[in-house]
C-alpha cells in the first residue's frame, strides 16, 4: 500500500514539475515525499521562498498519524489513525495557514470554501464571521470574527441540511440534532446544555408518508433532567409538556403576558334583544340554591376535570354582566316608581296636615262641638 502511495506522490511531482508553471512567488522547494517509519508523515511538502523572518508559509500534504508527536505507532495503521492531512503555518510566528478549497485556477483569487486562520469555515465567503455585531457592546452579543464560526454564504438560498433514510425507523427516534456541548467541568455526563432536534412522527394510517417534529430541549441546572418544547408535525406547540393534546398552544406552566387577544366568533349582545327572555330572580335564586354556581357557567368540578376556555368563558361572565345590567335597570324602575309614588303620598300628607293645622286653629276661636264636627268631616 505505501509503494502505491509513493508511486502517486511521483505521479503528483512529475505533474508539477514538467505539466504546470507556478504563479510569480512560489517554488517548489523541498518535496519530502519519502517513505518513512510510521512515526513520520509521508506526503508533500510545499513553501514560498520568503525568508523565514518574514513568516515564510509551509505547507504539507499526505499522510499522517492523528497524534504522530505524542503517542508512539503500534504498527496498525487504523490504530493509529492515519489520516490525510492538509496542513500549513506561518514559520517565524507559528500561526495556521488559510486552507483554500475550490475557485477557477492559480491565478484567480476566488474559491469556494475556507478555513481560515482561527478554525473558522466559510462556504461561499473567504470571511468567515464578517457579518459580526461590531456595534454590540454590551451582553447579549451575537459574536466576534475571533470565535469559531460557520459562514454560508450564497446569491441564492442558503441551505443546510442534515439527512437520513428514516422509513424504517420507530416513531420517536431522531432524525437529526444540534446540540450544545459544555466541554470541561461538567459535574454529571450529561455534557449536552441545550439542543434542537428532529424526531419521526407517528402516522399510523400513512406509513410511508413520513413526517416529523422539533423538539427544543435545554438542561436543568445541576441536574441531568430536560426541559423541553415541542413543535409537532401538526403545527402545535406544546411547552412543559411533550403533548399538545390537540392545542395549537398547550403549556405546562404559568403564563404571563403583557396582553392578549382573544377572537370569538360569538358574542352575547343577544342579551338585549327584546325577545331574551331574563330569568327572574325568584328563578335564579332557586338555580344557585340548588346547583351552587350561575347558569351557563361551569362548576367548579367542571374546570378542575376539563378546563376553561378563555374566550367562552369571557363572553359568558360578559352575559352574566349584561344580566345584571338588566336586573339593575329593572330594579331601577320599580325605584324610580316607588320613589314617585312615595314623593306623592308625602306632598298628599303634607297638605292634609297643613290642612288640620288650619282647623285647629280656626276651631280654637269657636264652639267647641262645632269644632270637633268640623275635625270629624276632614277624616
Amino acid at each position: 500500500m505505501k509503494k502505491i502511495i509513493l508511486f502517486f506522490g511521483l505521479v503528483i511531482i512529475s505533474n508539477v514539475v514538467i505539466g504546470q508553471s507556478f504563479p510569480p512567488g512560489i517554488s517548489f522547494q523541498s518535496p519530502d515525499v519519502q517513505v518513512q517509519p510510521p512515526s513520520h508523515p509521508l506526503g508533500l511538502s510545499l513553501s514560498t521562498t520568503t525568508s523565514f523572518l518574514n513568516n515564510q508559509a509551509v505547507s504539507s500534504f499526505g499522510l499522517q498519524r492523528k497524534k504522530f508527536h505524542s503517542v508512539q505507532p503500534t504498527g496498525n495503521d487504523m490504530n493509529d489513525e492515519v489520516s490525510i492531512w492538509i496542513k500549513g503555518y506561518y514559520q517565524n510566528s507559528a500561526v495556521a495557514l488559510p486552507v483554500l478549497l475550490g475557485g477557477y485556477g492559480w491565478n484567480s483569487e476566488a474559491a469556494h470554501m475556507i478555513v481560515d486562520r482561527n478554525g473558522s469555515v466559510g462556504i461561499g465567503t473567504l470571511m468567515p464571521g464578517s457579518f459580526a455585531n461590531q456595534n454590540q457592546v454590551s451582553y447579549p452579543r451575537t459574536y466576534t470574527q475571533q470565535d469559531r464560526v460557520v459562514s454560508i454564504i450564497s446569491n441564492e438560498q442558503p441551505v443546510l441540511e442534515l439527512g437520513r433514510s428514516i422509513s424504517t425507523l420507530s416513531a420517536g427516534e431522531r432524525v437529526g440534532a444540534i446540540f450544545f456541548s459544555n466541554i470541561t467541568g461538567q459535574a454529571d455526563a450529561h455534557r449536552q446544555i441545550a439542543g434542537i432536534w428532529a424526531e419521526k412522527g407517528d402516522f399510523p394510517t400513512h406509513p410511508y408518508l413520513v413526517g416529523a417534529r422539533l423538539v427544543f430541549a435545554t438542561k436543568v441546572l445541576g441536574g441531568p433532567a430536560q426541559n423541553k418544547m415541542v413543535f409537532d408535525e401538526y403545527g402545535n406547540l406544546s411547552i412543559g409538556t411533550t403533548t399538545s393534546s390537540g392545542y395549537k398552544l398547550a403549556v405546562n406552566g404559568p403564563v404571563k403576558a403583557r396582553k392578549i387577544k382573544v377572537t370569538q366568533t360569538e358574542w352575547p349582545d343577544f342579551v338585549f334583544e327584546a325577545s331574551y327572555k331574563l330569568k327572574s330572580l325568584e328563578e335564579l335564586e332557586f338555580y344557585i340554591s340548588k346547583y351552587k354556581h350561575l347558569p351557563e357557567i361551569p362548576a367548579a368540578a367542571d374546570v378542575q376535570k376539563n378546563g376553561l376556555d378563555v374566550g367562552e368563558n369571557q363572553a359568558k361572565l360578559l352575559q352574566k354582566i349584561e344580566e345584571l345590567t338588566l336586573y339593575l335597570i329593572d330594579m331601577n324602575k320599580k325605584m324610580t316608581t316607588q320613589a314617585k309614588l312615595i314623593d306623592k303620598q308625602q306632598q298628599q300628607l303634607a297638605r292634609q296636615e297643613k290642612e288640620l293645622e288650619s282647623l285647629k286653629n280656626k276651631s280654637a276661636r269657636t264652639d267647641p262641638i262645632k269644632k270637633e264636627e268640623e275635625v270629624s268631616k276632614v277624616f
